[in-house]
């Protein structure tokens, strides 16, 4: 999927999947906006039972980027349906066909 490489922001996604990581990454530019925060490399604290709870304090970088990857999980969980095996490991060129990309 284009949006789960790292370090990838295309214009567009493959599919439901990778929609979820749009997602996630669009909402670390957000917490990275809103504080000093570099997203992906934040420690943060959870508590996990039947799903999972951000427990540090509101309004830090760790609550922030912990939601972002909680809400991300959960997109996942409801798009599990829908992985497509045949985008593991899709070569670079791949990701240059536009006629592949949902808009």
């Amino acid at each position: 999927a284009y949006w789960c490489r790292l370090g990838s922001k295309p214009e567009k996604y493959m599919d439901e999947i990778d929609l979820c990581c749009k997602f996630r990454l669009n909402c670390y530019d957000l917490a990275l906006k809103s504080s000093k925060c570099n997203g992906i490399l934040t420690k943060y604290s959870i508590q996990l039972n039947t799903s999972i709870h951000c427990i540090d304090n509101n309004e830090t970088c760790a609550y922030e980027t912990c939601m972002c990857d909680k809400l991300a999980a959960e997109c996942f969980e409801k798009k599990l349906n829908k992985f497509n095996n045949g985008f593991i490991n899709l070569p670079k060129k791949e990701c240059r066909y536009e006629s592949m990309l949902v808009s």
